[in-house]
Protein backbone atom coordinates (compact mmCIF):
# COMPACT_ATOMS: atom_id res chain seq x y z
CA UNK A 1 0.00 0.00 0.00
CA UNK A 2 2.50 2.07 0.29
CA UNK A 3 4.59 1.72 -2.33
CA UNK A 4 1.19 2.58 -4.28
CA UNK A 5 1.33 5.73 -2.58
CA UNK A 6 4.50 6.40 -3.58
CA UNK A 7 3.52 5.72 -7.24
CA UNK A 8 0.08 8.20 -6.99
CA UNK A 9 2.27 10.67 -5.17
CA UNK A 10 5.15 10.79 -7.57
CA UNK A 11 2.39 10.69 -10.58
CA UNK A 12 1.04 13.89 -9.26
CA UNK A 13 4.10 15.56 -8.73
CA UNK A 14 5.08 14.77 -12.27
CA UNK A 15 1.89 16.09 -14.01
CA UNK A 16 2.64 19.50 -12.04
CA UNK A 17 6.18 19.70 -12.65
CA UNK A 18 5.18 19.54 -16.48
CA UNK A 19 2.46 21.19 -17.00
CA UNK A 20 4.00 24.11 -15.24
CA UNK A 21 7.22 23.52 -17.83
CA UNK A 22 4.73 23.90 -20.84
CA UNK A 23 3.35 26.91 -19.47
CA UNK A 24 6.41 28.51 -18.88
CA UNK A 25 7.91 27.27 -22.17
CA UNK A 26 5.51 28.48 -24.51
CA UNK A 27 4.22 32.19 -23.31
CA UNK A 28 3.63 34.25 -25.94
CA UNK A 29 6.45 35.37 -27.56
CA UNK A 30 9.05 32.95 -26.02
CA UNK A 31 11.21 30.96 -28.67
CA UNK A 32 9.14 27.71 -28.34
CA UNK A 33 5.35 29.39 -28.94
CA UNK A 34 6.49 29.53 -32.69
CA UNK A 35 7.33 25.86 -33.29
CA UNK A 36 4.40 23.28 -34.44
CA UNK A 37 4.91 21.51 -31.09
CA UNK A 38 3.35 24.84 -29.31
CA UNK A 39 0.83 24.46 -31.48
CA UNK A 40 -0.07 21.17 -31.16
CA UNK A 41 -0.05 22.03 -27.12
CA UNK A 42 -2.48 24.22 -27.85
CA UNK A 43 -5.34 21.80 -28.40
CA UNK A 44 -4.74 19.95 -24.83
CA UNK A 45 -3.73 23.68 -23.04
CA UNK A 46 -5.14 27.00 -24.08
CA UNK A 47 -2.05 28.71 -24.19
CA UNK A 48 -4.20 32.27 -24.82
CA UNK A 49 -4.43 34.46 -21.08
CA UNK A 50 -6.64 37.15 -20.68
CA UNK A 51 -6.98 40.07 -18.14
CA UNK A 52 -8.24 43.40 -17.50
CA UNK A 53 -6.88 45.99 -15.44
CA UNK A 54 -9.72 49.00 -14.68
CA UNK A 55 -9.15 51.86 -12.82
CA UNK A 56 -11.30 52.38 -9.18
CA UNK A 57 -13.98 54.27 -11.00
CA UNK A 58 -14.84 51.83 -13.42
CA UNK A 59 -17.21 49.00 -12.64
CA UNK A 60 -16.60 45.86 -14.05
CA UNK A 61 -19.94 44.56 -14.09
CA UNK A 62 -20.72 47.11 -16.58
CA UNK A 63 -18.13 46.10 -19.00
CA UNK A 64 -18.83 43.54 -22.09
CA UNK A 65 -16.21 42.07 -24.48
CA UNK A 66 -16.95 40.53 -27.66
CA UNK A 67 -14.59 38.27 -29.38
CA UNK A 68 -15.79 38.47 -32.73
CA UNK A 69 -19.85 37.83 -31.92
CA UNK A 70 -18.88 35.74 -28.73
CA UNK A 71 -19.63 37.18 -25.36
CA UNK A 72 -16.28 36.57 -23.47
CA UNK A 73 -16.64 38.66 -20.73
CA UNK A 74 -19.26 40.00 -18.78
CA UNK A 75 -20.63 40.24 -15.31
CA UNK A 76 -17.50 41.01 -14.05
CA UNK A 77 -15.88 37.24 -15.30
CA UNK A 78 -14.44 35.59 -18.55
CA UNK A 79 -16.11 33.55 -19.94
CA UNK A 80 -13.40 30.50 -20.72
CA UNK A 81 -15.96 28.31 -22.79
CA UNK A 82 -16.72 31.29 -25.02
CA UNK A 83 -12.59 31.76 -25.27
CA UNK A 84 -12.34 28.25 -26.27
CA UNK A 85 -15.13 28.55 -29.17
CA UNK A 86 -12.87 31.11 -30.44
CA UNK A 87 -9.27 30.86 -30.31
CA UNK A 88 -8.88 28.72 -33.83
CA UNK A 89 -10.34 31.62 -35.60
CA UNK A 90 -7.64 32.91 -37.79
CA UNK A 91 -7.09 35.77 -39.91
CA UNK A 92 -8.94 38.66 -38.83
CA UNK A 93 -10.31 38.51 -35.33
CA UNK A 94 -12.57 41.35 -33.72
CA UNK A 95 -12.31 42.72 -30.39
CA UNK A 96 -15.34 44.94 -28.77
CA UNK A 97 -15.33 46.78 -25.85
CA UNK A 98 -18.85 47.55 -23.96
CA UNK A 99 -19.31 49.72 -21.06
CA UNK A 100 -22.76 50.81 -19.65
CA UNK A 101 -24.01 49.79 -23.12
CA UNK A 102 -21.86 51.68 -25.24
CA UNK A 103 -19.32 50.77 -27.90
CA UNK A 104 -16.30 52.20 -26.48
CA UNK A 105 -13.70 50.53 -28.15
CA UNK A 106 -12.94 47.96 -30.90
CA UNK A 107 -9.35 46.62 -31.94
CA UNK A 108 -8.91 44.11 -34.85
CA UNK A 109 -6.36 41.31 -34.88
CA UNK A 110 -5.33 39.25 -37.99
CA UNK A 111 -4.12 35.98 -35.87
CA UNK A 112 -2.17 33.03 -37.45
CA UNK A 113 -1.36 31.90 -34.15
CA UNK A 114 -2.97 30.50 -30.97
CA UNK A 115 -0.81 31.49 -27.83
CA UNK A 116 -1.21 35.64 -26.84
CA UNK A 117 -2.09 37.02 -23.73
CA UNK A 118 -4.82 40.05 -24.01
CA UNK A 119 -4.80 43.06 -21.52
CA UNK A 120 -7.85 45.33 -22.13
CA UNK A 121 -6.61 48.33 -19.99
CA UNK A 122 -9.99 50.28 -19.44
CA UNK A 123 -9.96 53.58 -17.36
CA UNK A 124 -11.87 57.33 -16.88
CA UNK A 125 -10.05 60.21 -17.37
CA UNK A 126 -12.02 63.90 -17.25
CA UNK A 127 -15.30 61.76 -17.76
CA UNK A 128 -13.81 59.37 -20.75
CA UNK A 129 -14.13 55.82 -20.80
CA UNK A 130 -10.27 55.31 -22.26
CA UNK A 131 -10.33 51.71 -23.39
CA UNK A 132 -6.76 50.33 -24.65
CA UNK A 133 -6.01 46.63 -25.51
CA UNK A 134 -2.54 44.83 -25.46
CA UNK A 135 -1.21 41.82 -27.27
CA UNK A 136 1.70 39.85 -26.85
CA UNK A 137 2.47 37.47 -29.21
CA UNK A 138 3.65 36.05 -32.21
CA UNK A 139 1.04 37.98 -34.23
CA UNK A 140 0.94 41.37 -31.55
CA UNK A 141 1.99 43.54 -34.93
CA UNK A 142 -1.08 42.65 -36.86
CA UNK A 143 -3.20 45.17 -34.99
CA UNK A 144 -5.69 47.99 -36.07
CA UNK A 145 -7.59 50.23 -34.08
Amino acid sequence: MKLFKKIIISLLITLVFSFMVVSFAFQANSPLSKTELAHAISFLINLNKFRLVTSKNIDKKNIRILWNSKLIYNYGRFDNKAILDQRYIYGENIFTIIYNSNVIGKTVQYKFNNYHEYTFYIKKEDNIIVPVLKIIGPDSALIHY
